[in-house]
């Protein structure tokens, strides 16, 4: 059965989660993230539009689609989310019209040294004090923690995001010292996200450019959008 937002003007269809991080197993949900020029409402369900995600069963497990306003979407981009950015930076985030293509040029223009910090530096916080007064979940927490870090420091120091992973058996090795005891890789890895952050990278400094610019592009998302929510 066709899903009603399989009409809704689309502007990017991304792969994200594990299958964009490289780290997928045969059990791994594909996730797709699609901005879309619908309104907040439109995609809550206060229009014909039931739904912001849903659930698709596929020959290979579960296909996770998430919709997002592309305002929405930019005002967090330019705030600073390390979710938002791997939609940017999916090595398969495709555009789907002319708008689309534009905000994944506008990249290096988006993205600034502010944004990186807000992103990064106190997800990776949060994560190092759950992680020192480990729970059940510490394995994964510490996997994320890893990725978290190797992110920031690649946009902070060249400007750009590769995803996926470069080395898994670093990230197994990690998790394998610290959870034997050995916390100074983790310590080691924090002092030198600190010193990274202080220090000088090629990304925008301009905020205030960043924001016009969503603000533009989401003027001409909406101008070339059907508002009419399919029926």
């Amino acid at each position: 059965m066709k899903h009603p937002l399989d009409s809704a003007p689309v502007l990017i269809h991304a792969l994200t989660g594990s299958q964009a991080h490289g780290t997928a197993t045969e059990f791994s949900d594909v996730d797709i993230t699609r901005v879309t020029s619908f309104r907040t409402e439109q995609l809550a369900g206060l229009s014909p539009v039931p739904v912001a995600e849903h659930q698709r069963q596929t020959i290979k497990g579960i296909l996770d689609v998430t919709d997002i306003d592309v305002a929405t979407f930019l005002r967090h981009v330019v705030k600073g989310s390390a979710r938002h950015f791997e939609v940017l930076y999916s090595p398969l985030a495709a555009p789907r019209c002319e708008t689309g293509a534009m905000i994944l040029t506008a990249r290096p223009l988006l993205v600034t040294q502010s944004a990186v910090r807000h992103a990064y530096r106190g997800y990776i916080a949060s994560l190092a004090a759950k992680v020192v007064d480990p729970g059940p979940n510490v394995t994964k927490e510490l996997a994320v923690l890893h990725r978290l870090l190797a992110q920031a420091t690649e946009l902070w120091t060249t400007g750009d995001l590769d995803l996926r992973i470069a080395d898994p058996g670093g990230v197994e090795d990690f998790v394998a010292s610290f959870t034997g005891g050995d916390t100074e890789p983790l310590a080691d890895l924090m002092n030198e996200a600190s010193d990274m952050f202080a220090g000088l990278s090629p990304l925008s400094s301009d905020t205030a450019a960043a924001r016009g610019l969503a603000a533009d592009l989401v003027m001409a998302a909406r101008a070339g959008a059907d508002q009419k929510a399919p029926s």
